[in-house]
């Protein structure tokens, strides 16, 4: 019997690498709109506008996932269990 869990991949944004996030690992339907060292923002596939702030977390589905979640770092932590 296999043990199976939701796919999901995490990064951290740390203020200077959102055009990294949302450019390179993001390959998803996303596009960049900003990166101040404060907040990334990003537009969804949906055309929506998407933030994380310094310390907080971007989540994708998959490796095309063009909407990623977004959460601070305590949502992360609780939510979260990484994997080794």
């Amino acid at each position: 019997m296999a043990i199976v869990v939701p796919y999901r991949e995490s990064i951290q944004y740390d203020g200077t690498n959102g055009s990294y996030i949302i450019g390179t690992w993001v390959t998803g339907a996303t596009d960049f709109v900003s990166d101040n060292g404060t907040t990334l923002t990003w537009e969804n596939e949906e055309n929506a506008i998407r933030t994380v702030n310094v310390g907080g977390w971007v989540i994708k589905r998959s490796d095309t996932d063009g909407d990623p979640e977004q959460l601070t770092n305590a949502e992360y932590l609780e939510r979260y269990v990484e994997l080794p």
